[in-house]
């Protein structure tokens, strides 16, 4: 049968519509399946393609794109949220407290985050696909992150997503984000190479791997501190010896002089400081700071008497001067430390050793009243009456702080009770100067003169009395104390010096 013109051109029109409606039916899920299939591509552009098409055509394409993005679910959900802004700060509590292992939600929520990133958050779940993706479309790899806890005003140095890479353990990450032009002896926003701040923080792993890609074993920071000064600051001695091994200068220096030996010694390290010893670390470089610290002065310091041992042992100078000539005994001493005096002294420490003022080991025991110290120093040869350049005694000294059995140790041992001090004062003025009277009448007792003079003629009771020391005046006058214009108007006209005695 044949078919009119007006037939034929109603049937094409009909075909025409069902094959439009077929296309327009078929082409979103034709579009969806294709551009799915890219998400595969070794291509980050072709992947950025694609998942910028399957962003636009809203849910269904999310959808899809949630069921096939090579790094999961979760990471895809990461990219829809960044999409349009790779740089956004990250808002979302919840992966700020994934950063810091916070589980609280009490505590997750008082978090603040700054400068933090999407490609932070990959780097910690090592999302790779996403993080190739975000960083093909821009997202900066030196943003230096932070987390403020609010309830404590704690803050994380988050660092930048390689240091997040590199604390985690994802070295195919890491090694990613260095191949986008980041040098890998790059100084970062905390002073801190990455393997500086990987000694720093002991993390054996990231140190073998970047010291096997090329990174810089004594590169310093802005204060002169290298990686292997980094291990030591943070008491990591594996480290430390994973970097001695690998040629790290032994004997560096940070801008103050403080060599790695001197940060083992400081804080105990005696396996640290032997290895550095053995690989050459000199054991009586200075500090050249305000101090002049050597490593023994260091040991000594902190108490660390295996420390110390093992400098001596090894060879380190038991007389090194600090600035002003301050010796490793004088610290001890100061201090109190029987055992390291005891040590110090028997490997040849100079007992009569002086410092800038003139005072000895001695003087500074005596000023802290460390009995113990002083018996010992007087029994090794220590000068009883040894004097500053001032004229004071280590009497003066333990007189003037009113230790009573230090000043008795000291007159046991021959101290001079009328030896003149700074300003011609005798222990007995210092005494009564500062009211110290259980100190006083020993002195007296053991006859200590109550009314020797300074400079200005001023005796103990002078003042005793100028600084309203009442018992102390008691004390005084009841062992026949007078003023000084007393004893001159007794010389002078020979009448009785006060106004009692004129009565009688």
């Amino acid at each position: 049968m044949k078919l009119s013109l007006p037939v034929k051109l109603t049937i094409f029109i009909l075909v025409l519509f069902a094959l439009v409606i077929a296309t327009c039916l078929l082409w979103t899920p034709v579009k969806v399946r294709y551009y799915t299939a890219k998400l595969k591509s070794d291509d980050p552009k072709t992947v950025i393609a694609s998942v910028d098409r399957l962003f636009r055509m809203g849910k269904r394409g999310q959808t899809e794109l949630l069921k096939n993005f090579p790094d999961g679910q979760h990471a895809a959900e990461l990219i829809i949220a960044c999409w349009q802004n790779v740089d956004a700060q990250v808002e979302d509590k919840i992966l700020i407290a994934a950063l810091v292992r916070e589980e609280s939600e009490d505590e997750y929520r008082s978090l603040i985050g700054r400068n933090i990133t999407m490609l932070h958050i990959a780097a910690f779940y090592n999302y790779k696909k996403l993080a190739e993706l975000l960083i093909e479309k821009g997202a900066s790899l030196r943003k230096y992150g932070e987390v403020n806890r609010r309830t404590t005003g704690e803050i994380h140095q988050i660092g930048t997503p390689l240091h997040v890479a590199m604390t985690h353990g994802h070295f195919s990450l890491l090694g990613l984000f260095l191949e986008k032009d980041i040098d890998i002896n790059s100084v970062y926003e905390n002073r801190y190479t990455l393997l500086s701040s990987a000694s720093l923080e002991g993390q054996m792993n990231a140190v073998s791997y970047l010291l096997k890609n090329g990174a810089d074993i004594n590169k310093s920071e802005r204060n002169g501190n290298t990686p292997l000064h980094c291990a030591l600051l943070g008491n990591k001695t594996k480290v430390a010896a994973l970097l001695i091994e690998g040629g790290a200068d032994v004997n560096a220096k940070t801008n103050s002089g403080w060599t790695p030996l001197h940060y083992a010694v400081r804080d105990g390290s005696k396996d640290a400081a032997a290895l550095l010893i053995e690989k050459g670390a000199d054991m009586n470089v200075k500090t050249n700071d305000r101090w002049g610290w050597a490593p023994l002065h260091l040991a000594v310091r902190n108490v660390h008497l295996d420390v110390a041992a093992l400098l001596i042992e090894k060879g380190a100078d038991v007389n090194v001067k600090r600035h002003g000539g301050w010796t490793p005994l004088h610290s001890a001493a100061n201090s109190g430390y029987v055992e390291t005096a005891a040590l110090l002294i028997s490997k040849g420490a100079d007992v009569n050793a002086r410092y800038q003022n003139g005072g000895t080991p001695l003087s500074f025991a005596a000023v802290n009243g460390h009995e113990k110290i002083i018996a010992l120093l007087v029994e090794k040869g220590a000068d009883v009456n040894a004097q500053t350049t001032g004229g004071n005694t280590p009497l003066h000294n333990a007189a003037e702080r009113g230790h009573k059995n230090a000043v008795a140790l000291l007159i046991s041992k021959g101290a001079d009770l009328e030896a003149k001090g700074t300003y011609g004062l005798t222990p007995l003025l210092y005494a009564a100067y500062n009211g110290h009277k259980n100190a006083a009448a020993l002195l007296i007792e053991k006859g200590a003169d109550v009314n020797a003079r300074d400079k200005d003629g001023g005796t103990p009771l002078d003042d005793a009395i100028k600084r309203d020391r009442k018992e102390m005046v008691e004390l005084l006058r009841s062992h026949g104390a007078k003023t000084g214009e007393e004893l001159k108007r007794s010389t002078e006209y020979q009448v009785p010096g006060t106004e009692e005695e004129k009565k009688k």
